[in-house]
């Protein structure tokens, strides 16, 4: 049966045990892993195909090219907010980008992997985000115009044809 909602993602509509489940494995990091996703497709134009993509674009685009002993200090996972996590057409605040860029790289690749892991095991149909054919329909102040989803949907689909993300790169 189709939802009046439309298609459910990580980000809308996920049913209840689903929810809990990558809730209770990745705690604070589940908003944060969904907010890096939109991240993606708001800079590439499609969702985040595997792991290795979403760890890729964490490292070109927040990972500090030094750190200094403070930004080694762990952060409480659970302490963070992404306000902008479940809104799939709204940039990224400054307090967002300021946590992702004091991310450990173990800790980030560790949590991507468990993500994509859990997703695989108990939804692997279900996008990370909301389908950009949905885009207006979400609710959100700022969704992306008509014109815009469209262009985003073309490019999505040569990206898919052409076979996903390049290995060994």
């Amino acid at each position: 049966a189709r939802q009046s909602q439309g298609t459910a993602s990580l980000q809308s509509g996920l049913p209840d045990e689903h929810l809990y489940a990558f809730q209770q494995e990745l705690g604070g990091w589940f908003p944060a892993l969904k907010w890096l996703i939109k991240e993606f497709r708001l800079k590439v134009g499609y969702e985040t195909p595997d792991e290795e993509a979403g760890l890729r674009f964490w490292m070109d685009h927040y990972e500090p090219k030094t750190r200094n002993s403070m930004d080694l200090v762990p952060i409480d996972p659970d302490r963070w907010h992404w306000p902008t996590a479940d809104q799939p057409a709204l940039p990224a605040t400054r307090e967002e980008l300021q946590q992702a860029r004091r991310w450990p790289l173990a800790e980030a690749e560790k949590q991507i992997n468990r993500l994509f892991e859990l997703k695989r095991r108990i939804c692997p149909e279900t996008p990370v985000l909301v389908p950009l054919q949905q885009l207006r329909n979400h609710n959100t102040p700022h969704a992306f115009s008509s014109e815009h989803v469209q262009a985003h949907l073309r490019e999505a689909r040569r990206a898919n044809s052409v076979g996903g993300t390049r290995r060994g790169q």
